[in-house]
C-alpha cells in the first residue's frame, strides 16, 4: 500500500466558498432562531411560574401516602450486592 498522504487524499482539490451575503444570512438565520429559542423558553418559565403562583398541577399529598412511598423507596432501591 502506499503511504497516506497527510490531510486525506482530497487535500486542496475540493473547494466549497460561501459568499458574504449567503454568510450573512445564515448568521441572521442562526440569530433569529436563538432569539425565538429565547423568547419561547422565557414564555414556558412564565407560564410555570404562573401556575405554581395559583396552585395548578399541585395535588395535596396524604402523609400516609408519602409514608408508604418513602419505605416502598427504601425496599426496592438497593444498592448493588446487597
Amino acid at each position: 500500500m502506499p503511504p497516506r498522504r497527510p490531510g486525506g487524499k482530497y487535500k486542496g482539490l475540493v473547494t466549497r466558498t460561501k459568499s458574504d451575503a449567503v454568510l450573512a444570512a445564515e448568521a441572521n438565520a442562526r440569530a433569529k432562531k436563538r432569539q425565538e429559542d429565547v423568547i419561547k423558553r422565557a414564555a414556558m418559565r412564565k407560564q410555570k411560574q404562573l401556575m405554581d403562583r395559583e396552585g395548578v398541577g399541585h395535588e395535596v399529598a396524604d402523609p400516609e401516602e408519602e409514608k408508604r412511598q418513602r419505605i416502598l423507596n427504601l425496599l426496592m432501591g438497593g444498592r448493588r450486592g446487597d
